[in-house]
């Protein structure tokens, strides 16, 4: 699902979510520094209302870090990516 806020017209932020199993994803997120708090509210309201009663996760750092916690995310740990790569003949 994609969220989108506008203004004025124009896209000025928004996110995807995406749901796998038993789990919403909320990722992409983009908002204007000086309203990510209320964007980041939003696009969390919009995930929830479309995926009630679904947890929702992400991965954020810096400055969106901040603002995930502030829409009432939680950190866990750092994010570990694993690659497996194929041997040959697979």
């Amino acid at each position: 699902m994609f969220v989108a806020a506008h203004q004025g017209g124009r896209i000025v932020a928004g996110a995807v979510a995406n749901r796998t199993g038993e789990v919403v994803g909320l990722s992409n997120v983009f908002a204007p520094a000086q309203d990510a708090a209320a964007y980041w509210a939003g696009c969390v309201a919009s995930a929830m209302g479309a995926f009630p009663g679904l947890p929702l996760v992400g991965y954020e750092r810096g400055a969106d870090l901040s603002s995930a916690e502030e829409a009432g995310f939680s950190r866990l740990g750092p994010l570990r990516v694993w690659i497996r790569r194929p041997t040959p003949g697979e």
